[in-house]
């Protein structure tokens, strides 16, 4: 056993879940499961007794839902903690909620079928979001108003996020105004997921966000985000771009993977391109962003202060892939300086 381990916390009803859980994390000395909350009204006596470092939560609890528990420990405690979720558009939904809350990452509740790939997956989220950063305050907003804030739509704008991202994302797209350049985006998250970002999304959001399908040509006010366990890449047909989405083999451990989005772009040597980097564990993205620049977009790089996880931008900051390096309030704003019209005032 480490003399330092990570101390986790188990919450959840299931006593069926809470032993897979630990049957899992066992076989990493470097994590300890410090204790397991059946009840999550006991959680809060339980945070003081057994002080731990990252939580795991199931999302369906009963008398406190998951969403209850993060409204209850964010703002006092913020512990990392990873939100524990069957794989369907309910929860879904409620994932997304927690993610808003500050939940740091989320995991589908283990399949006997593929426990050692689920298994490794979480131990590595573990990791990672011991470190992470509970990003609870509200960020300004940049003025937004269609007048004297006009991008041009023959621009195409390419993003790629990870741990952390739903929420970056939804920051930067509720900051641009309704006539934009199409925008792009792999973020990393399950099928069915995906569509729930995408809905959520096109509810706040003065354009359409949908989750892409294979043949879907590129338009102006529109967003695109990849559907989970899909590759998306783009096409230049006679007329257009057009997307292509196909069960290709991983890259980087995803699917969709942001390397794989961005070469795409890159072999297209568009002339009105950006690319942009947010918050995300590992470095996909990183190698694609580079292939970017080298064909003459504009790059953006989140900032570490505002990262959840400062990953993915690190490395493509190593790779000197980025021309600017930005906090998630200023990156709309960077992207309206980049690609204002000449009448924009």
């Amino acid at each position: 056993m480490n003399d330092n381990p990570i101390r986790l916390l188990i919450v959840d009803d299931s006593p069926t879940i809470r032993l897979q859980l630990k049957n899992i994390l066992s076989k990493n000395s470097n994590i300890l499961v410090v204790g397991e909350v059946e009840d999550p009204r006991q959680l809060e006596n339980q945070i003081k007794l057994l002080r731990p470092d990252v939580i795991t939560l199931d999302i369906n609890m009963p008398h406190l839902s998951g969403i209850d528990v993060l409204k209850l420990i964010i703002p006092q405690y913020k512990i990392p903690t990873i939100v524990v979720s069957a794989l369907n558009m309910e929860e879904g939904s409620l994932v997304l909620e927690a993610l808003e809350l500050g939940a740091v990452d989320f995991f589908h509740k283990p399949n006997f079928a593929n426990l050692e790939s689920e298994g490794k997956n979480l131990i590595d989220k573990i990791f990672q979001v011991k470190s992470a950063k509970i990003l609870s305050r509200k960020f300004k907003s940049i003025q937004n108003t269609d007048s004297g804030f006009q991008i041009d739509d023959n621009y195409l704008i390419a993003i790629g996020s990870s741990t952390g991202g739903t929420e970056a994302l939804k920051h930067i797209l509720q900051q641009l105004p309704s006539q934009i350049p199409p925008i792009v985006v792999v973020q990393h998250i399950p099928e069915i997921f995906s569509k729930a970002l995408a809905d959520r999304l096109n509810s706040i959001c003065p354009f359409e966000v949908i989750e892409a399908k294979n043949g879907d040509i590129i338009e102006k006010n529109k967003v695109y985000i990849a559907p989970g366990n899909m590759q998306m890449k783009l096409i230049q047909n006679k007329y257009s771009l057009q997307i292509k989405i196909e069960q290709s083999p991983t890259v980087n451990g995803h699917r969709p993977s942001v390397d794989v989005l961005f070469g795409s772009i890159a072999e297209l040597n568009l002339n009105k391109t950006i690319g942009i980097i947010l918050t995300g564990m590992g470095n996909d993205g990183a190698k694609g962003l580079k292939k970017l620049k080298e064909s003459g977009a504009k790059t953006i790089a989140q900032n570490e202060e505002t990262c959840v996880v400062f990953g993915m931008p690190k490395e493509a900051i190593k790779l000197n892939a980025v021309d600017y390096v930005e906090p998630i309030e200023n990156i709309a704003n960077k992207i309206y300086n980049l690609a204002k019209t000449n009448n924009s005032i």
